[in-house]
């Protein structure tokens, strides 16, 4: 996928640590700042500036900024085909993906971005079918297609909005469905 911006970067010099508890928000503030810039840049594609914020980003906030995407994708496929898409849906945008990516980047196969959308609606299973370095890649080329490039500024603000308040809770239900799971035994 060479024209996918990517989201990893050298690591930049550290700087002090948070010595206080306001120190401490509003690094959390900056942090939340970046991020959302970084996707605007995305769906603006605008790929000179997300890769300029991308490389911003420091080590620490790598999880956190792989999870904001996760929860802002979720929130893009939740609100174009709730739960649970229609398979016809699904092949459609597959078929649209795979005639703009594959032939600029023959290494892009548009399944594992369908895989992506029905990871989050319940078939999570399918990520392990997608190397954890190409996720980013898939969810954007999805983002782009579902998300017009011209959307508002509040049109975006609200996503972001959206998808830093059910963050939290993806993870508290991810976390339940899998590791706080109880072992099902296996049937005779």
């Amino acid at each position: 996928m060479n024209e996918t911006v990517t989201d990893s970067a050298p690591d930049p010099a550290p700087d002090s640590a948070p010595d206080s508890a306001s120190d401490n928000d509003s690094s959390r503030e900056a942090r939340a700042a970046l991020f959302r810039a970084h996707a605007t840049a995305r769906f603006r594609l605008d790929t000179a500036e997300a890769a300029r914020l991308a490389a911003t980003l420091r080590p620490e906030h790598r999880m956190g900024h792989l999870l904001f995407q996760v929860c802002l994708f979720a929130q893009v496929v939740f609100d174009e085909y709730g739960t649970a898409p229609d398979p016809g849906d699904l092949a459609e945008l597959t078929e649209t993906l795979h005639r703009k990516h594959y032939p600029k980047d023959r290494n892009f196969t548009a399944i594992k971005a369908e895989a992506m959308i029905r990871a989050v609606c319940d078939e999570s299973l399918l990520l392990t079918e997608i190397p954890q370095a190409e996720q980013p890649g898939y969810m954007w080329a999805v983002m782009n297609e579902l998300v017009r490039p011209d959307a508002t500024d509040a049109d975006l603000a609200e996503r972001f909005e959206v998808a830093e308040e059910v963050g939290p809770d993806l993870l508290k239900q991810a976390f339940e469905q899998t590791i706080a799971a109880p072992v099902k035994e296996a049937s005779a």
